[in-house]
């Protein structure tokens, strides 16, 4: 009888390890999200991981004193006056970080990144670089890059806006002349132009240099879910005031200006948006 307790209780002492060992079906599922694929077929690269690093450096003002200005409102004017400088990078994540494309998209090694923004900081002038990704798929990374400098004394902070498209598969940044057939920029124009009537933000009388068709943006080719972006810096369309706007042209509307070999139109194709063109 002893016997029999023995073993009755090793086996119960047995079962209740095992429970604890045993994963919880209740618990909340683990995230696969890591797992997604980033691949298209012959392995090229449909999107990237990353993630955005800030580099933060500081720098004292030491402005010069002011006639008849005491000790203390010095004091006081520097130490609330702007300065040092803060900067985004975008770091890619996972091994296809190493293909020779993509390198030129990473960002430099942390000491090298805070070198940078070390020799970028002033003192009484505060800097601010800033990124926003704003697609990534298919093929393709597109950013935004927002730029913010205030000075002390500055009768208000300076501001510029670009926007860049990534082609993956080589690491170029496309050019407009890449995605619009040649001769198409006019039609473009106006098409940009319709859709900055539409902002009611913005006026066809606030336009600094519009004529028939507003200009396109200098340095701002950018792209989304649902079309190209134009972005527009500071002074580059309307006064400082309005800020620095950006305009989306849907893909259906621009589908007759793309070449049909461009990298853009490959991807609309991918996506059954291309058919939109044939059906016409």
């Amino acid at each position: 009888m002893r016997n029999l307790s023995y073993v009755w209780l090793s086996a119960l002492l047995t079962f209740l390890a095992a429970c604890q060992s045993a994963p919880d079906k209740t618990a909340s599922p683990p995230d696969f999200s890591l797992h997604k694929d980033y691949t298209h077929a012959q392995d090229r690269i449909a999107a990237v991981r990353y993630e955005l690093l800030t580099e933060n450096a500081e720098v004292p003002c030491k402005p010069e004193r002011e006639e008849g200005e005491s000790q203390a409102d010095y004091q006081t004017r520097a130490e609330g006056a702007p300065s040092g400088c803060s900067q985004e990078f975008l770091h890619l994540l996972g091994p296809d970080t190493l293909r020779p494309a993509l390198r030129l998209l990473q960002c430099p090694v942390p000491a090298k990144r805070r070198r940078l923004v070390h020799a970028a900081a002033e003192g009484c002038v505060h800097t601010e670089e800033s990124l926003q990704v704003d697609y990534n798929a298919y093929g393709f990374l597109a950013l935004r890059e927002f730029n913010g400098n205030e000075a002390l004394g500055a009768v208000h902070p300076s501001h510029s806006a670009s926007a860049t498209v990534y082609d993956l598969r080589t690491g170029r940044a496309l050019k407009l002349a890449d995605i619009i057939r040649s001769g198409a920029d006019t039609a473009l124009s106006r098409l940009i132009t319709h859709h900055l009537e539409q902002d009611e933000d913005i006026t066809s009388d606030d336009f600094l240099t519009l004529s028939k068709a507003a200009p396109l943006p200098r340095n701002g080719l950018g792209m989304v879910e649902a079309g190209l972006v134009f972005q527009y810096t500071t002074y580059e369309l309307v006064a400082y005031v309005y800020g620095m706007p950006a305009v989306t042209v849907p893909y259906a509307e621009l589908l007759p200006l793309l070449r049909p070999n461009s990298p853009v139109a490959h991807m609309l194709r991918e996506r059954g948006l291309w058919k939109q063109q044939k059906s016409r």
